[in-house]
């Protein structure tokens, strides 16, 4: 096999992936076109419900970001407490400094 046929080989692989990718936009194009379409023919009230229920959808991703943020925050804070305890005693057995105070 010489290098033109190589060559040859190369670019129909090149053309063929190029085709698949082409296709795969159309498709996409082709969809959200579709979709968009479908959305212009909805009444006002059909409409309203769509964006109500995206809001609903939008909303419950932004309560899941936030619980998993609030959880990292104590499981932060709980780090931080432990990091802060100097002997393995303090670990058992935890007690307050103004408890430990003698007059």
């Amino acid at each position: 096999m010489g290098f033109l046929d190589s060559l040859k080989a190369w670019f129909s692989n090149e053309a063929t992936e190029a085709r698949d990718v082409g296709e795969k936009t159309m498709s996409r194009l082709e969809t959200d076109l579709s979709r968009r379409e479908a959305d212009l023919q909805l009444s006002p009230e059909q409409r309203l419900e769509q964006l109500q229920g995206e809001i609903e959808q939008n909303d419950s991703t932004f309560d899941e970001m936030q619980e998993k943020i609030e959880g990292r925050g104590a499981l932060a804070d709980a780090a931080e407490t432990v990091a802060s305890l100097d002997t393995p005693d303090e670990l058992t057995n935890p007690v307050d400094d103004d408890q430990n105070t003698d007059s």
